[in-house]
């Protein structure tokens, strides 16, 4: 009967804890949702932002018709939009040179050749530089 006892009583605590945690939340909140986020998103912004700095990228959104003009030496990967050489360039991704007024690839690696040059936004582009630049 002592044993019966302790078992009901045993099974009562297990029940309470399961329900006390199902009332809190734990137990329905989703993996990744808005309750149960895996990473939030301040931290995971602050790293992006460090990982530039590290990496010495910066991405930087030009309008249609303006212009990023960089020193010799700058880096510059196209990852959205258009993009026309203002002078020459040199593509390490191909290995080949880019001629004024041609189209610049997204996602290749392109060195500034010539310090004043650099590329104009056919449309609305964003490019990560790395080195000096102004946009005009």
């Amino acid at each position: 009967m002592k044993k019966t006892k302790l078992i009901i009583c045993m099974l009562l605590v297990l029940c309470f804890i399961f329900g006390a945690g199902y009332a809190v939340g734990a137990a329905t909140a989703e993996p990744g949702s808005n309750g149960d986020p895996l990473v939030s998103k301040s931290y995971l912004e602050n790293r992006i932002s460090a990982v530039e700095k590290q990496s010495g990228l910066q991405s930087v959104t030009i309008s249609k018709g303006k212009q990023l003009v960089c020193s010799k030496g700058t880096q510059l990967v196209v990852v959205s939009g258009s993009v026309k050489a203002t002078g020459a360039l040199s593509d390490i991704t191909d290995g080949k040179r880019i001629a004024k007024n041609k189209v610049v690839s997204n996602d290749h690696s392109v060195i500034v050749v010539k310090d004043k040059t650099g590329v104009k936004a056919t449309k609305s582009a964003v490019v990560f530089v790395a080195g000096s630049y102004t946009i005009k």
